[in-house]
C-alpha cells in the first residue's frame, strides 16, 4: 500500500478501511491541537466534502453519505443538521426549502495534508503489526489488508453500547468480523510496543483516541456532551469492585480507577448495592477457601498467586471492604425493597438472561436480576432521554449483560432511551468525551485493560484446557508433575494463548502437549537464566571484592607513603629545629664568652693599673702630697703584698697570670651562658673556637 493513501485498484476493503483509520487519526490530532467542540470539528469534515464535491445543494442525509464515502465515518443526520445550521450562521451555506446551498468560496481546512500524515502514521503501524504477526504465527503471515482488518476489529471493541441516544454504537461503517486470534495478536503486539517501543504504541493510541472521539459524532445531540452527571448515580458491578481492589490485574485496576475518577470529576455519584457487596465477599471467601488448593484456579487466584498476595491480605480485604471502597468515594446502598409499581417481570427477564448469557452459577444470575430490577425501582417511572438524566444506572464490564438488559428495556418507558445497564467502557467513553483534556491517559489505560483481558484465556478455553489436561493425566499421557506444571505455572497460561491464539477450537491433545513442551523449555531457560543471573551476581560480588581489596591495598600503600613522607618532613623539621637550637646555643655561648672576656680584660686592666701605681709610688715618681692621702697611703704596701703573694703562689703552683685569667673568663662565661640558656655546660664548638 502507498504510504500516503491506498491506491486505486487495491482491495476495496483496504481502501475503505484506510479512509476510516486516517479519519480517526485526523480527528484525534485536530481535536487535541485546536480544542474545538464536536460541532466545530465535524464542520471541518463537512466543509471538506462540500469543497471537494461542489454540489449545487445538499441535505443532511446527502452530507452524511458524503462523509461516509470520503472519510469512512458514520454520522447521524441529526448531528449533520447541527453542523449545517452552524455553517449557515457563519455564512458558508444558506438554507432554502429544507436544502442547503454552499457559498461560492469555502474556507480551506487542509484535510489533504492531514490525510497524508495520518496515512503514513498508520502504515508504520501496519508494517510493524505484519512483522510481529509473522514472528508468532509464521505459517500465516499478514498483509496490509489483514492488519487493517485486525486493527479495525480491535477498535470496534471501543464502542458506546446500549445508549439509544447514540444512533450508532460506533462511527466505523465497516466493522470487520474478527475473532479471538486477531484480537490476541493485536493485544500481544500492543503489549510489546508499550514495553519496548513507546513511539509505535503512541501511533496506535492515536487511532484509539480517534475512535473514541468519533463515537461523539454518533450522538445526534452533540450539545448534550456539555452536560455533567450531577443527577446520576452509577452502581458498580462485582468485577469492577474486584478490579479496584487490585485483584484482577494492574491493567484492569488502572482502567477502573480512571473511570471512577472521571465520573467524580463530572459530579456523578458512585455506589454499590448491598447485595453486590455480598457477592464480592462471596467471591473473596471462595478464593480464601481454595487459596492453597492447586486443583482450583480462577483469574483472582492466578493474579493473587502471581502477585504474592497472601491469604491474610485476602481476609483483610473481606473485613475492610466498605472502608476500602470509601477511599474511592464509593458508598454502599441498601438494595431497594420491591415496589410493585416499578417492578419488571423477573421471570421473563430470567429467561432472557439465561438465553443471552451462559451463567456458570445460579447466584450470579440472581444478583444480575436483582441489580437490574433495583435500577427500575430507583428511577421510579422516570423516562430519561439521555444518560445525563438517567437517575440511576448499573455499570458492568459484561457487554452481554448490557445488551440483554438494553433489549429487554425497550418495552419499558424508564429504559427505552437509556438502558438500565451500560458497560464500563461506554460510560468511560461518554464521560471522557465531556472532558478529554482532563484525563488524557484514559484511552491508553482502556487499551491496556482490553489487551490484558484479551491475553487471558476465555472461560471456555480455560475450561477446555483443564478438562483436557485431566483427561491426559487420567489416561497416563502426562505425569502428575506435568499436570501440576500445566495447572499452576504462570508460563503455561501464556503458552496456552500462544499455541491457540485465544481460540478454543485450536486446542487439541497435541496442542496441549506442545504447551507442556514449551512450558518445560521455558522453565529450563528460566532456570538457566536464574543460574546465569546468580552466577553473574557472584562474579560481580567477586569482582567487587577484588576491586575492594585492590582499593584497600592502594589506600594502604598511599597511606604508608604519606606516613613516610610525613616522617621525612618531621625529621627534616627536627633537624632544622636542632640546628636552630644549636645555632642559638652557640650564639649565646659566644655572647657569654665575649662578655666574660670584656670583664676579664677590665679586671686585668684595673689590677695592672694598681700595680703600676704601686711601682710608681715605690720609685718616688708620685708627688708627696699624693702619697699622704689615705688611699695612696695604703697603695704601696698593698701592691707590694700582692706582688710577694703572687710570686710565691706562682713559684709554688706554676700558675701564670694568663692561666688564672682564662679560668676566671671560663667561669664567668659558664655562669652567663647558664643564666641565658639554662644549660650547665658550654657547647664544644664554643670551647674549640675559644
Amino acid at each position: 500500500m502507498n504510504k500516503d493513501i491506498a491506491p486505486v485498484g487495491k482491495d476495496a476493503r483496504l481502501v475503505q478501511q484506510t479512509l476510516t483509520l486516517t479519519s480517526l487519526a485526523i480527528l484525534k490530532v485536530d481535536i487535541d491541537e485546536h480544542h474545538r467542540n464536536y460541532i466545530d470539528y465535524l464542520a471541518q469534515f463537512v466543509l471538506s466534502v462540500l469543497a471537494s464535491h461542489r454540489p449545487e445543494f445538499v441535505t443532511d442525509s446527502k452530507v452524511a453519505e458524503l462523509l461516509k464515502d470520503d472519510f469512512g465515518l458514520l454520522v447521524p443526520t441529526k448531528a449533520v443538521q447541527h453542523v449545517l445550521r452552524k455553517l449557515a450562521r457563519d455564512g458558508h451555506v444558506r438554507k432554502e426549502h429544507e436544502a442547503y446551498y454552499p457559498a461560492a468560496k469555502l474556507p480551506e481546512v487542509g484535510i489533504a495534508a492531514k490525510r497524508l500524515d495520518a496515512a503514513s502514521q498508520i502504515q508504520r503501524v501496519f508494517d510493524a503489526l505484519c512483522k510481529f504477526s509473522s514472528s508468532i504465527h509464521p505459517e500465516a503471515p499478514w498483509s496490509d489488508v489483514d492488519a487493517s482488518k485486525a486493527v479495525l476489529g480491535f477498535l470496534a471493541r471501543f464502542t458506546v453500547d446500549c445508549l439509544k441516544s447514540y444512533v450508532f454504537n460506533t462511527a466505523l461503517p465497516l466493522v470487520p468480523d474478527t475473532g479471538a486470534k486477531d484480537l490476541y495478536i493485536v493485544s500481544r503486539f500492543l503489549q510489546q510496543c508499550h514495553e519496548a517501543d513507546r513511539p509505535l504504541f503512541e501511533d496506535f493510541i492515536v487511532l484509539v483516541k480517534g475512535q473514541m472521539y468519533a463515537n461523539a459524532l454518533t450522538c445526534p445531540d452533540l450539545e448534550s456532551l456539555e452536560k455533567k452527571f450531577n443527577n446520576v448515580t452509577f452502581y458498580l458491578d462485582t468485577p469492577l469492585i474486584l478490579s479496584l481492589m487490585s485483584l484482577q490485574g494492574e491493567g484492569l485496576r488502572q482502567a477502573a480507577a480512571e473511570l471512577t475518577t472521571l465520573v467524580r470529576d463530572l459530579k456523578g455519584s458512585l455506589e454499590v448495592f448491598s447485595h453486590t457487596l455480598d457477592e464480592v465477599r462471596g467471591v473473596l471467601r471462595y478464593a480464601a477457601r481454595n487459596f492453597d488448593n492447586p486443583q482450583v484456579t480462577s483469574r483472582i487466584l492466578r493474579e493473587m498467586r502471581n502477585s504474592g498476595t497472601t491469604l491474610s491480605d485476602l481476609y483483610v480485604y473481606i473485613e475492610q471492604l466498605p472502608e476500602r471502597l470509601a477511599t474511592f468515594h464509593i458508598r454502599v446502598r441498601a438494595t431497594p425493597e420491591y415496589e410493585s409499581d416499578f417492578q419488571i417481570d423477573e421471570t421473563t427477564f430470567h429467561v432472557v438472561l439465561e438465553d443471552g448469557i451462559r451463567y456458570t452459577r445460579d447466584h450470579a444470575l440472581e444478583n444480575d436480576i436483582n441489580s437490574v430490577r433495583s435500577i427500575y425501582v430507583l428511577r421510579r417511572g422516570v423516562s430519561p432521554a439521555r444518560l445525563e438524566d438517567a437517575v440511576a444506572i448499573f455499570v458492568t464490564p459484561n457487554p452481554a449483560l448490557a445488551r440483554v438488559a438494553f433489549e429487554f428495556g425497550k418495552t419499558h418507558n424508564s429504559s427505552k432511551e437509556v438502558s438500565s445497564v451500560i458497560t464500563d467502557y461506554s460510560l468511560a467513553n461518554v464521560a471522557w468525551l465531556k472532558a478529554p483534556m482532563k484525563r488524557p491517559s484514559l484511552p491508553e489505560k482502556e487499551t491496556l485493560a482490553l489487551c490484558y483481558a484479551a491475553l487471558e484465556p476465555s472461560k471456555a478455553l480455560f475450561r477446555k484446557y483443564v478438562e483436557m489436561m485431566e483427561q491426559l493425566r487420567t489416561t497416563g499421557n502426562i505425569s502428575e508433575q506435568d499436570h501440576a506444571i500445566l495447572r499452576l505455572s504462570p508460563v503455561a497460561q501464556r503458552e496456552l494463548m500462544d499455541v491457540t491464539l485465544g481460540d478454543e477450537t485450536a486446542l487439541t491433545g497435541i496442542g496441549l502437549k506442545e504447551v507442556l513442551s514449551r512450558v518445560k523449555e521455558s522453565l529450563v531457560e528460566e532456570q538457566k537464566a536464574l543460574a546465569a543471573a546468580e552466577r553473574a551476581i557472584v562474579e560481580d560480588q567477586l569482582a567487587n571484592a577484588h576491586l575492594s581489596l585492590e582499593a584497600q591495598a592502594k589506600a594502604y600503600n598511599e597511606a604508608t607513603l604519606r606516613q613516610q613522607e610525613l616522617g621525612r618532613i618531621a625529621d627534616e623539621e627536627k633537624a632544622t629545629l636542632r640546628e636552630d637550637q644549636q645555632r642559638i646555643v652557640l650564639i649565646a655561648a659566644r655572647r657569654a664568652k665575649s662578655f666574660s672576656k670584656v670583664m676579664t680584660i677590665s679586671l686585668m686592666t684595673a689590677i695592672s693599673a694598681l700595680l703600676l701605681l704601686g711601682a710608681f709610688a715605690g720609685a718616688g715618681l708620685l708627688a708627696q702630697t699624693a702619697l699622704t692621702t689615705s688611699m695612696f697611703g695604703y697603695l704601696l704596701p698593698v701592691t707590694t703584698f700582692i706582688a710577694v703573694v703572687w710570686g710565691w703562689y706562682s713559684w709554688l703552683t706554676g700558675n701564670t697570670i694568663r692561666g688564672i685569667t682564662q679560668q676566671i673568663e671560663y667561669s664567668v662565661t659558664l655562669r652567663i651562658f647558664s643564666w641565658l640558656t639554662g644549660k650547665s655546660t658550654l657547647p664544644e664548638e664554643s670551647i674549640r673556637s675559644g
